[in-house]
């Protein structure tokens, strides 16, 4: 967050989250008009729907769980460079011991002993510093571009509103992650090609019914962690 300008967080939300909102409000008389005029029950693409494509960083639950993985993976190379005395634990973790990943906002402490003494990845976390001299020499770490994964967390809770507000209009909301795809964007590295994520994509939008209003689904229709 440090290295983020003040116009990247509001060129980020414009695009991924006012530019979906002016589109839908530039078409929600046409969309309501066709839902009325469909005749067809309950909700699908077969009547008026509005799919958004967001991204699993959109999800807050699937950040943590990379930060907690990318976190373990430099403690582990820094162990293997230094040699680091812990102290043992011996008494349970207090109820308000959560096991979850570490944010910037939080600091890591006596949990990562378990990590260290088990082979678990998990890391237990809260907010006071209990051990902070095991991870001084840690290199620096943070997020990559917060503003975009911040706008992509907004898109959907936007599209969590929309689906609420226009429930009595029988217009199908929906969410949608196309994977990690190669391209320019993604990387040579990524796990699936584009026509295979838009296969994918038009498979699980043929399919949405009523039981995916506001659902925040992948390629392969698996539900997305919010």
């Amino acid at each position: 967050m440090q290295t983020t300008g003040t116009q990247e967080m509001p060129a980020a939300f414009n695009t991924n989250i006012m530019g979906p909102m002016d589109v839908i409000k530039e078409f929600l008389p046409d969309l309501q008009a066709a839902a009325t005029a469909s005749g067809k029950p309950e909700m699908s693409c077969s009547k008026p729907a509005v799919v958004s494509i967001s991204s699993t960083v959109g999800s807050m639950a699937t950040v943590k769980e990379m930060t907690v993985a990318i976190l373990s993976s430099l403690w582990h190379q820094q162990s293997k460079q230094t040699s680091v005395t812990l102290p043992v634990i011996t008494h349970p973790l207090p109820s308000h011991y959560i096991p979850c990943q570490v944010s910037p906002a939080m600091s890591v402490e006596a949990g990562v002993n378990l990590n260290r003494r088990t082979g678990s990845s998990w890391f237990y976390i809260q907010s006071i510093v209990l051990y902070p001299h095991l991870f001084n020499s840690l290199p620096p770490f943070s997020l990559p571009a917060p503003p975009f994964l911040s706008s992509q967390a907004g898109l959907n809770m936007l599209t969590f509103c929309s689906t609420e507000e226009f429930r009595k209009d029988e217009i199908l909301f929906a969410v949608l992650h196309p994977g990690w795809v190669r391209t320019d964007m993604g990387g040579k590295g990524a796990a699936i090609d584009a026509p295979e994520s838009v296969e994918g994509l038009l498979c699980v939008m043929v399919f949405l019914t009523e039981k995916q209003i506001g659902a925040f689904l992948d390629y392969e229709g698996k539900v997305m962690p919010w």
